[in-house]
């Protein structure tokens, strides 16, 4: 894919799309990677990851405002801001950016105005620099190929697309349904249950929210631990997962 301005690759969990910023990192002399996550705890199990590779890495905080790394992570949010575009055109100007990478890149398409706003202002931002541009993702049906390229305002062609299949089939779905009258906490509680007996020891269960407030009250409630961006300091974040 040398040379390629805009690549677009879907591979299912575990296929190896880390690979695709990681060998060329590790094998060229030099030259930096920018990696936008969307996720703080990917952010840093990807850092992780590539420290036990050899590769140089940092997270953009803005205090690295002169710093060089084979990859360097950062935060949809920051990369908007004026000290990661000064960081971007020290980095040029010196010849050391060769990449922009977009990992779960179909976070672009995200529900929530102000995330998607983010997520196409820093797709938009980094185009602009001229270097190739990498779109990662295992979730990307093509169905949802029109959107995503009005989203990120590129058209990527059909060459320089690669799809490999996704389908998981040790992964199921199913939909409950609860009495009107039951409250949305106690139905939770029943449907844990119901999957504990299930599945059992050391079977774990995730319950997922896309509003921070439903999690602070389900986790009251139910007296589970408790998981999103501001829950407390890293290593307490670590000691959760």
């Amino acid at each position: 894919m040398k040379g390629v301005s805009l690549v677009l690759v879907i591979i299912g969990t575990g296929g190896g799309k880390t690979m695709l910023f990681q060998l060329p990192a590790r094998s060229q002399k030099g030259g930096t990677t920018i990696v936008v996550v969307p996720l703080k705890s990917l952010e840093e199990s990807l850092h992780e990851r590539c420290m036990e590779l050899g590769i140089s890495s940092i997270q953009w905080d803005g205090s690295q405002q002169e710093r060089m790394a084979q990859v360097v992570f950062v935060q949809p949010e920051s990369v908007i801001t004026v000290s990661f575009a000064w960081y971007l055109n020290w980095l040029q100007g010196l010849g050391q950016l060769v990449r922009v990478v977009f990992d779960e890149c179909h976070t672009i398409q995200d529900s929530q105005a102000d995330f998607q706003l983010d997520m196409k202002k820093a797709s938009a931002a980094m185009v602009r620099h001229g270097v190739q541009m990498m779109y990662l993702t295992a979730t990307l049906a093509p169905v949802d190929m029109p959107e995503f390229m009005e989203v990120i305002k590129v058209q990527i062609l059909a060459d320089n697309i690669f799809r490999d299949s996704t389908s998981w089939r040790n992964i199921a779905y199913s939909v409950v349904e609860h009495e009107g009258d039951i409250e949305e906490t106690q139905a939770v509680r029943d449907l844990v249950a119901w999957k504990l007996e299930e599945y059992l020891a050391p079977a774990k269960i995730i319950i997922y929210s896309s509003s921070i407030e439903a999690i602070k009250e389900l986790g009251k409630e139910l007296e589970y631990p408790m998981y999103y961006a501001k829950v407390g300091s890293e290593a307490e974040k670590k000691k959760i997962r």
